[in-house]
C-alpha cells in the first residue's frame, strides 16, 4: 500500500536513504528500493513544517498530548499532498473540534 509506505518514509525521513541502500544490498530488491526512492522524492517535507504548536495555540488548543497527534497527522497529509496549506486550519477544526 503506497500510503503505508509513504507513512514509513515520513516517519523515517532522516534514515530513508540508508534504508533504500540496505534494501538494495541485503534483500537484492531493486523494485522496492526504487519504489521507496520514488515515493520519497514525491513527498514535500517543507510543507509539513507549516503545522506547529503555535498554529494549534492560535486555534485555541491547549498544550497536551493531542498536540503531537494533530501535528503528526496534519504534517504527514501535507507532505504527501493530500492536504493543502490553505486548508490546514479548516482540516484541524473539522477533525479535532
Amino acid at each position: 500500500d503506497d500510503k503505508a509506505l509513504k507513512y514509513f518514509i515520513f516517519d523515517h525521513a532522516d534514515l530513508i536513504k540508508n534504508i533504500i541502500i540496505y534494501v538494495k544490498i541485503n534483500f537484492k530488491d531493486e523494485s522496492l528500493s526504487e519504489k521507496l526512492d520514488n515515493l520519497y522524492n514525491l513527498m514535500d517535507f517543507n510543507k509539513a513544517k507549516a503545522v506547529n504548536g503555535a498554529l494549534l495555540l492560535s486555534l485555541g488548543f491547549k498544550p497536551s498530548p493531542l498536540f503531537s497527534e494533530i501535528i503528526n497527522e496534519t504534517a504527514f497529509l501535507l507532505a504527501i499532498n493530500e492536504l493543502k496549506k490553505d486548508n490546514i486550519e479548516e482540516y484541524i477544526k473539522t477533525r479535532w473540534c
